[in-house]
């Protein structure tokens, strides 16, 4: 099965791996045309392949959906690869327990600050916040210092 899909709605990366993550290939994402705005195919897998995903990978985490999977999007060469993260043993079992290292305070923040989601009402955000703090970090698409803010700065005497 596949349907098209905007340019502009296949990958707008949030996080970066921090580790190597086991994932399962669910779909790809593949351009229709030649040029950068040309739709693109989304064409649906049902037994992809495991792949590695290595530290300091750019991806996008899509929101939760109806079960309880971690999903996220991955370039590769010319498609964009949709991917169900594959908790290992260890991952179970910290999963389980509860204790992967982190205060609940920073993890409710690691959240906000990277993905806008406000306090935990929903059992599912165990696993995403498992997954978001210790397996990624936050993505930065810090471009420097624009014209205007150092123009503003300079005119107020701060810069």
């Amino acid at each position: 099965m596949s349907r098209r899909v905007d340019s502009r709605d296949v990958l707008d990366p949030n996080a970066v791996t921090r580790v190597e993550i086991e994932a399962e290939v669910i779909g790809r994402y593949r351009p229709t045309g030649p040029n950068a705005w040309d739709e693109w195919e989304l064409t649906s897998e049902d037994d992809g392949e495991r792949i590695t995903v290595e530290p300091g990978a750019q991806i996008q985490l899509e929101p939760l959906g109806a079960d309880p999977e971690i999903r996220f999007r991955l370039r590769q060469r010319r498609a964009v690869l949709r991917l169900r993260w594959l908790p290992t043993d260890d991952d179970r079992t910290q999963l389980a327990t509860g204790e992967w290292g982190v205060k609940e305070s920073e993890q409710a923040t690691i959240l906000e600050k990277m993905f806008g989601l406000g306090p935990k009402d929903d059992p599912r955000d165990d696993m995403l916040e498992y997954f978001v703090t210790t397996k990624v970090g936050p993505h930065s698409s810090d471009r420097g210092t624009g014209m205007a803010v150092m123009l503003v700065k300079k005119l107020r005497g701060e810069g």
